[in-house]
């Protein structure tokens, strides 16, 4: 008898720890595990938040491809690298997550350079074989060799050259284009040189148009 009163009360011991155990919800794990090939955010999301037992909810459009693969990392670390990979935020509101896209900032337009180019540029050296070409890839070609960037201004026709120039100076170059075909050139105060019209007075026969 004596045993048996000792048994009994551990018995019941036993009994009352297996059916709290069995009232109570299994405690979600502080570890996650989430992979992805390609599978949309929203997958993933779903995924994550099945393994620690929380509520969230997502904006209607938010769509993003994921290649991942998070082996026992703790969730807010797996949370934190999801949303940066899938550009979007949270917040938490009793105890409920609710994912919104992060809205991106434009880039701020990029200031042009100002300022003129100092007239030693015209002293750079080019050498071109161009035969019937469009004045602008005869431009681009000066551009190319000298580092100076020259451009034609929209009114400039399309014209034709034949030009032929080995280790001439920049400024003889531009002289004999825009004389060739009516045209003049300027410093302008964006650090290039323009091709604009000139005048017919001293136009030669080195130019065909299109036409």
């Amino acid at each position: 008898m004596l045993r048996i009163r000792l048994i009994v009360p551990i018995l019941a011991a036993c009994a009352l720890a297996h059916a709290q155990e069995s009232t109570n919800p299994a405690t979600p794990p502080t570890t996650v595990s989430v992979a992805s090939k390609g599978d949309d955010v929203r997958v993933v999301l779903h995924d994550l938040f099945t393994q620690v037992k929380k509520n969230y909810v997502l904006e209607s459009d938010i769509r993003h491809s994921l290649f991942l693969s998070l082996t026992d990392v703790e969730f807010e670390e797996a949370l934190a690298i999801i949303c940066k990979s899938a550009r979007i935020g949270y917040e938490v509101q009793n105890g409920i997550y609710f994912f919104a896209r992060v809205a991106t900032k434009p880039a701020p337009p990029q200031a042009k350079p100002l300022g003129k180019l100092p007239e030693s540029v015209l002293q750079k050296t080019v050498t071109v074989r161009l035969p019937k070409t469009d004045l602008r890839a005869v431009l681009a070609a000066f551009t190319q060799q000298t580092g100076v960037k020259i451009e034609a201004d929209a009114s400039v026709p399309l014209y034709k050259l034949d030009v032929f120039l080995s280790k001439t100076s920049l400024k003889y170059s531009l002289d004999v284009i825009c004389r060739a075909a009516g045209l003049k050139y300027s410093f302008t105060n964006s650090l290039s040189i323009l091709i604009s019209k000139g005048t017919d007075e001293n136009r030669i026969t080195l130019i065909k148009t299109d036409g």
